[in-house]
């Protein structure tokens, strides 16, 4: 539930005080200490800590739950996701980290769990699907790790810290549940996440947080929000207005699913087509109306999406989403919600000035743009106040009404040096506000963005009177804007407009960090067409619009690489004759593309992008079109930067007036990797089909047991990593798996499986999912001594050779026996690294974020090796 409480920094209770005197048992104190983890957060250059439980536990996976603050806040100015990992049993000898994974979210209630793989012999999981109800005077037990690394008294991680407390108050949301338990005692950092249960061990909650200033006060999230979490739910779902391959319109549904237990089975929309200026169903549940249609949804990787095909782009779509879940417990769904059907307003056309009926807006200062009606019925500039925490915040803005009768107002509200240093949990408190101003209750939230502002859209109802409001904190400033009508009006055209106009003065064009270079590099209309992606060897693909066409625009899916994104399909758009027309598509899949095209009049004149072995991201600049069909570089503006816009440097290829025919880029199997414009004049360009790599030799290129260990995979900046088996193991096989990159696949993450006296151990695992990974693993008295593989940037395929392991633990190279080949195993050359004896005792190679990319072997005497030096 949502909180408005002032709280400050995530901090939880330590050893607490209580007046209670229930006591827990040594079997129950054993049994929540082995639940109770250490969650570690490494990022570049910063690092914190937390605490966590387990909730569920199986031979596949166990389950964790902590604060969403410790897993996902980062310092500001620190975009790289971080490293997490947690630990059992810390600070005790039988202490062993583990590579965690994100697997669910809640920023709104403060929880995260984690997924980890490859633990033996997990801890049973506190009980928390039948919370205790809790009552004042309660008593009540926190397990946790205040002060984190500092209460460490060996080389290890910190014991976990267990203190005694008792409910204090029960605090209530707007809605009359249960929201915050708060319970008495002294606090400490570090105890966010950890598990508060009642005198059975029974989870009781979560700590979250203290009140700021307050002493002795903590907080703690009801046990049935982890309940409500673990049961899986249907987040945010949106209509994507579109196109199909033959041009006719279409509309794409989008669900998030909240679920890290895996509880969902299908997803089913069910909708109904609303034509223009006719009222939609008032039904609750779409399912058993009447006039429904339904739409299974595909599944996978945490969203449902499906496709609707429609005879016009017009009027609303009315959707439910209801989702199965396993083990005969009961659906859950989503409200019924209008989308509006039209392409509405585009990313694209904010770019230049505001549209015909439409003025671009600021406030004294400039603070904030945003485009509203020209001929409003009302309009007012607005100076208010607002309570904000229990403080009087001043705000300004604007306030007014279209003639239609929609209602709109933007503002910024100046804070205090107190509220200011509260952050992110400022939309916990400004929601507060809204439900009180609006007297409605929040139906949905969603992430918005403005520019390089990041935050939250809200949607609140209060009979047939819908709110649509975006919050935006940035430090010492919340920026809101908001529309009110008819669930019709706010899915109108001029709510997206004035909705998604909104944004700080600068930032209507391309967003350049900082670190990039002032100037781009900037490349003229040459003889050939210049391409932005560097591997030489990738088929380049070429394509002419029709005749008289000009490409007025680009169609393009992202898909991520580590923290890159690399443009997978494209497809360009022309306008021939006054008529708008797709032209080829390069790249097997367009879900999900995002779409840069000119307004009437304009057309591609330039490319600006970010490129190094791919094309990682880029704009375009759209320019005039003249009577004679040539470009005006005079009258030009520019699109929204699309996919990534790191650091990096920019190249830029502009025209000179010459107008772009075409497309050029090359492309790897079924996805694209680079890209570029065909000017006028370059038709004659020439592209290969060459194969992607040469035949395979005879013979394999063969390395002995060298000074380091050699990884197969040749990116050299990719992070490296190594992994050390247990004294006196040796490495028997590996857990790998594979994804498809084109035609080749990569090994995108390994286990290592050792022998030690006798028994089978699995080493630390790198790469957060080991899902349909394949296992090669030697006979006994058998280990690994060789390993051949194929590998150019990444590790794409390997086979292992067991040799036999003599009495002294040596390798025996004359006996031995190959595994199967695993992987792409195309053509080629093969690499292999062979032991003259010495046993391997750990594995080697790289990774980028959360996937491996190389693979290699480390022999006895090389355990030194240190993968951090360049």
């Amino acid at each position: 539930m949502p909180r408005a409480l002032l709280f400050v920094a995530a901090l939880v209770v330590g050893t607490l005080s209580t007046r209670a005197d229930e006591g827990l048992t040594p079997e129950t104190v054993t049994a929540v200490k082995r639940a109770a983890v250490f969650v570690r957060v490494e990022g570049t250059d910063w690092g914190a800590s937390g605490s966590g439980f387990v909730v569920a536990a199986d031979k596949e996976r166990v389950l964790i739950v902590t604060n969403h603050h410790v897993a996902l806040k980062r310092p500001a100015g620190r975009p790289k996701p971080p490293e997490l990992s947690v630990v059992f049993g810390s600070g005790t000898a039988a202490e062993r980290e583990y590579p965690a994974t994100v697997v669910g979210a809640d920023e709104e209630r403060d929880l995260a769990v984690l997924r980890v793989t490859g633990v033996k012999d997990p801890p049973e999981p506190i009980a928390y699907a039948n919370p205790p109800k809790p009552v004042e005077t309660m008593g009540v037990f926190s397990f946790g790790y205040p002060l984190g690394q500092a209460l460490a008294v060996r080389k290890g991680f910190p014991a976990v810290t267990v203190g005694k407390a008792s409910v204090s108050s029960l605090r209530e949301g707007d809605d009359g549940e249960l929201a915050v338990i708060q319970i008495d005692g002294n606090l400490n950092p570090g105890n966010s996440g950890g598990p508060v249960v009642d005198s059975k061990g029974r989870l009781v909650g979560v700590a979250v947080a203290r009140a700021r200033d307050g002493q002795g006060i903590g907080f703690v999230i009801p046990g049935a929000e982890v309940t409500r979490l673990m049961a899986g739910r249907i987040g945010a779902v949106r209509v994507v207005p579109g196109k199909r391959g033959d041009g006719k319109p279409s509309a794409r549904i989008e669900a998030e699913l909240v679920d890290p237990a895996g509880a969902l089975r299908t997803a089913t929309a069910y909708y109904v087509i609303v034509p223009p200026n006719e009222k939609g169903p008032g039904a609750a549940a779409l399912d058993t109306h009447p006039g429904a249609r339904k739409l299974e949804l595909k599944v996978d990787k945490g969203t449902a999406t499906g496709e609707l095909a429609l005879e016009k782009a017009e009027g609303s779509v009315v959707v439910q989403v209801v989702g199965a879940r396993a083990h005969g417990a009961g659906p859950v769904a989503t409200r019924a919600r209008a989308f509006a059907l039209a392409p509405g307003v585009r990313p694209e056309d904010l770019t230049g000035p505001a549209p015909a009926g439409w003025k671009a807006y600021s406030p004294l200062g400039r603070p904030f743009t945003v485009w509203l009606p020209e001929r409003p019925a009302q309009q007012n500039e607005d100076r208010r106040q607002v309570s904000l925490l229990g403080e009087t915040v001043r705000t300004r803005g604007v306030a007014g009404k279209t003639e239609d009768g929609l209602l709109y107002r933007a503002e910024i509200l100046d804070l205090s040096p107190d509220l200011g240093r509260l952050g992110a949990r400022l939309y916990s408190a400004y929601r507060t506000t809204l439900r009180d101003e609006t007297k409605g209750r929040i139906t949905e939230s969603v992430e918005a963005r403005a520019g390089d502002l990041t935050g939250a859209e809200y949607r609140l109802e209060s009979g047939s009177e819908v709110t649509r409001a975006r919050v935006y904190v940035q430090g010492q400033r919340i920026y809101v804007v908001r529309v009110t009508g008819t669930a019709d009006q706010v899915a109108g055209l001029s709510a997206e407009t004035i909705l998604m106009s909104f944004q700080r003065p600068g930032e209507v064009r391309a967003q350049v960090p900082p670190t990039t270079p002032a100037a781009p590099k900037v490349l003229g209309v040459g003889k050939e067409p210049h391409i932005l992606g560097s591997i030489e060897h990738d088929p380049k693909f070429k394509t002419v619009g029709p005749a008289g066409g000009v490409l007025i625009g680009l169609e393009a899916r992202f898909a991520k690489f580590g923290d890159l994104d690399i443009v997978r399909a494209v497809r360009p758009i022309y306008r021939v004759n006054g008529k708008e027309e797709t032209g080829t598509q390069f790249g097997n899949d367009l879900t999900g593309a995002v779409t840069l095209k000119a307004k009437d009049g304009y057309a591609v004149g330039a490319i600006s992008g970010k490129a190094g072995w791919w094309c990682n991201g880029f704009s375009l600049t759209f320019m005039k079109v003249k009577p004679d069909g040539t470009l005006d570089p005079k009258d030009q503006y520019e699109s929204t930067w699309v996919g990534f816009n790191g650091k990096g440097d920019v190249t830029q290829v502009v025209s000179d007036g010459t107008p772009v025919v075409g497309i050029v880029g090359k492309i790897v199997g079924t996805e694209t990797t680079a890209l570029g414009l065909l000017f006028k004049g370059q038709e004659k360009f020439e592209v290969n089909a060459a194969p992607n790599t040469p035949g395979a030799p005879a013979a394999p290129k063969v390395l002995g047991v060298g000074k380091e260990p050699h990884i197969l995979g040749s990116i050299e900046h990719d992070p490296k990593f190594k992994t050390v088996g247990p004294a006196g193991g040796v490495l028997i096989g590996l857990e790998a798996r594979f994804a498809k990159f084109g035609d080749l696949d990569i090994v995108r993450a390994v286990r290592p499986i050792y022998r030690v006296n006798g028994k089978e151990e699995t080493g630390t695992q790198f790469g957060n999912d080991l899902t349909g990974a394949v296992t090669l693993k030697a006979k006994d008295g058998y280990a690994v001594g060789a390993i051949s593989g194929k590998a150019g940037w990444w590790c794409n395929g390997f086979s292992l050779t067991f040799m036999k392991v003599k009495p002294d633990g040596t390798l025996d190279p004359k006996d031995q026996y190959e595994s199967t080949w695993v992987g792409f195993n195309g053509k080629g050359d093969v690499t292999q690294v062979v032991s003259d004896g010495t046993p391997v005792v750990g594995i080697v190679g790289k990774i980028v974020g959360t996937e491996t990319t190389a693979l290699g072997l480390l022999f006895k005497g090389q355990e030194k090796f240190d993968p951090e030096k360049k």
